[in-house]
């Protein structure tokens, strides 16, 4: 809905500021159309648009409630590949498997696991490592002495 439409359904004359407000409000109450919105707020009747309100974000609290399940399944899934992929890279020394496991998990854990297990570093953990060690040899250390 434009603004001159809520006006003109409404009867009322608004900044564009104050439109940018309804419309967000109305954008997010998709459960009622726009002359039925434009009615309520002409009366004044805004808890029946809050209550729609309402509705829409505990419809949404459901839905994030019923995926987070399912998130979870699905991290836990990609977590279980991780230590596969790094193994199958290593024993085959496939830089593409190492590659796979760096976009699920990250650098940083594809590196860790490498080094607990043994595993050839590539070229990217071996960069993120020393990137880490420079930026630890930046910060003094407590007792002013060197390792």
């Amino acid at each position: 809905m434009q603004q001159k439409e809520f006006e003109e359904l409404t009867g009322m004359q608004i900044a564009p500021e104050e439109y940018y407000e309804i419309e967000q409000i109305y954008n997010t109450v998709d459960t009622i159309d726009k002359k039925e919105f434009c009615e309520h707020w002409k009366r004044g009747n805004y808890m029946y648009i809050f209550s729609q309100l309402v509705k829409k974000v505990r419809d949404y609290e459901k839905w994030v409630n019923d995926n987070e399940k399912w998130a979870k399944e699905q991290q836990e899934t990609k977590n279980a590949c991780i230590p596969v992929l790094l193994d199958k890279a290593n024993v085959y020394n496939d830089y593409k498997l190492k590659e796979v496991a760096i976009s699920l998990a990250g650098v940083r854990k594809t590196a860790r696991l490498s080094i607990m297990h043994d595993y050839k570093l590539c070229a990217d953990e071996k960069e993120y490592l020393l990137a880490m060690i420079a930026a630890d040899e930046m910060t003094p250390s407590i007792d002013n002495t060197e390792d």
